[in-house]
């Protein structure tokens, strides 16, 4: 639905959105219905991802949506839009 997040909480991958009341899962904020538990156990086999885990996840989640939009580009704004952003592209 959009509605800002907590950039970093605390605790179990499975949220539900104060806005929508809709499930998500915090590693690849795949939307879940009325419980995210199932999928974050059965996707990510675990609640509680270490750190290192979620950041990966969040850095793949980017770089596809960052994909999304360069595949909609012609190709020699594809190379400038990347080297644009490559700084962020590191992270």
């Amino acid at each position: 639905c959009k509605c800002p997040l907590d950039p970093d909480p605390d605790g179990c991958a499975a949220m539900t959105c104060l806005a929508c009341n809709e499930g998500f899962c915090w590693m690849c904020f795949e939307r879940c219905g009325e419980d995210a538990h199932p999928h974050v156990l059965e996707t990510h086999l675990t609640y509680f991802p270490l750190r290192n885990h979620v950041q990966a996840w969040h850095r793949r989640w980017r770089w596809r949506r960052i994909e999304k939009v360069l595949t909609d580009l012609l190709p020699g704004t594809q190379q400038e839009a990347l080297e644009g952003c490559s700084s962020i592209l590191r992270e």
